[in-house]
């Protein structure tokens, strides 16, 4: 497992660091491991973090794209071998997600309501970009590499 600081997260994602802060703040508070008083986030709290920086540059605020966010960084937890993800709102204010291959939503009908919005994830391509960023990174010779 791959673990990083939250600058390089910010670094690998175009987040911009000084604004993480007030985000997080804000409604952004997806990333919940901390070590010593500093945010350790592992390789699926980036690849929230890249569903995040996506959807604020599309425009969407701060506390809206902290809250798809956070209820994808959950249920990648919850459902770790999904390769896709789905955020359903209900008509009736129920909120879920599911792995995408689990849903069935062709009658707009769900756990006993009308599907208000479905926004799916393709979990394993925001996991490709962690990857990509991490395999970027120079190796720093005694930065606690073994040989």
């Amino acid at each position: 497992m791959t673990y990083m600081t939250m600058r390089k997260l910010c670094e690998f994602t175009g987040w911009d660091f000084k604004k993480s802060s007030d985000d997080r703040a804000n409604g952004a508070d997806f990333i919940d491991s901390v070590k010593e008083g500093r945010l350790i986030c592992d390789g699926d709290d980036c690849a929230a973090g890249f569903a995040y920086t996506h959807e604020r540059k599309m425009g969407m605020p701060v506390r809206v794209a902290g809250r798809l966010a956070k209820r994808l960084r959950r249920a990648m937890r919850e459902h770790p071998t999904a390769d896709q993800l789905t955020i359903v709102t209900l008509q009736n204010g129920l909120t879920f997600v599911q792995p995408t291959a689990d849903l069935d939503l062709s009658t707009g009908f769900n756990s006993g309501s009308y599907v208000v919005c479905a926004t799916m994830f393709d979990v394993r391509n925001l996991r490709q970009q962690v990857r990509d960023a991490v395999d970027a990174e120079p190796v720093v010779i005694g930065g606690g590499d073994e040989a």
